[in-house]
């Protein structure tokens, strides 16, 4: 007799096939459309933010939008297939303008220091910026790339003149890390306090580059999107001067956080950074941006 868990994942795994597939003929047959429609972009939304903050999720729901073309973080807006790197802002607005759809929705979170450049290159365009509790992105990133991210990051997002936007940032991340972690060097306890202060810089941009008065960018809570999706998504939709559409494919969301071990996963006084800049974000969420 099989065991009742086992028959749980193999049921819910196929229907997760089942649905994946699916998804991707539903994404087909919007291409199909829109060549024939020959529908151009009337409004571009950017996702902005920091690797796994709920980014993946909000763009796979813009896909699920017949009248959307989304453009992940490898994309035909990017220098090249293996790259996050986008190309200057005029030559970014003419791949936009060519696309096909309603709308466009482009992820790129390498872009995100630049995030007023861009919404001032491209007319009318909107942003979001996705945010996420400080110990749930680090645990998260653990689990994909251990300690390789930097690594990850370097590769991807080096320019085709071999210049990475980056590096100083991480070199002062580094530095940080020496002066104020508690953690052994080289340890996983160490390394997650770095991922910290990544997702600290990252997230302070948002305040730094004066994004939180620009009405033209709103920051979302990862939560707020899992538990109201369908209010976030008529938001967003609405700010680029369209309605929420009158049929989707259906998406299941729900909340997959990944474990974090509690005390001590970061050492206080970045956890205390943490705190603080997550509730700034959530006040200026409130505020609607403001």
């Amino acid at each position: 007799m099989q065991h009742p868990l086992t028959v749980a994942r193999i049921r819910n795994s196929l229907e997760y096939r089942i649905s994946a597939q699916s998804f991707q003929l539903f994404e087909s047959s919007k291409r199909v459309l829109h060549g024939l429609t020959r529908a151009r972009p009337r409004a571009t939304l950017f996702i902005f933010g920091c690797q796994r903050s709920g980014t993946t999720h909000l763009e796979r729901l813009f896909r699920a939008d017949p009248r959307s073309v989304v453009f992940g973080e490898f994309s035909d807006l990017s220098i090249d297939r293996g790259k996050t790197v986008w190309p200057p802002p005029p030559e970014l607005r003419a791949r936009l303008e060519a696309a096909r759809g309603r709308f466009a929705v482009a992820r790129s979170l390498l872009a995100s220091h630049r995030a007023a450049e861009i919404l001032d290159a491209v007319e009318g365009a909107r942003a979001v910026w996705m945010f996420r509790q400080a110990d749930e992105v680090v645990a998260s990133m653990m689990r994909k790339w251990g300690g390789d991210f930097e690594a990850v990051s370097r590769r991807v997002e080096t320019d085709a003149g071999n210049h990475w936007d980056l590096e100083d940032l991480w070199q002062d991340i580094h530095a940080s890390a020496g002066e104020i972690s508690g953690a052994e060097p080289g340890s996983d306890a160490r390394q997650r306090d770095i991922y910290a202060l990544y997702w600290l810089r990252r997230n302070e941009e948002y305040f730094n580059l004066g994004l939180s008065g620009d009405s033209r960018i709103r920051p979302l809570d990862y939560r707020s999107l899992l538990a109201r999706p369908d209010a976030c998504m008529g938001a967003l939709t609405q700010s680029v001067g369209l309605a929420r559409p009158w049929m989707a494919f259906p998406l299941t969301t729900r909340r997959l956080s990944p474990r974090v071990r509690q005390p001590s996963f970061l050492t206080p006084r970045i956890q205390l950074l943490c705190d603080a800049l997550y509730g700034r974000l959530c006040s200026a969420e409130k505020e609607g941006g403001r």
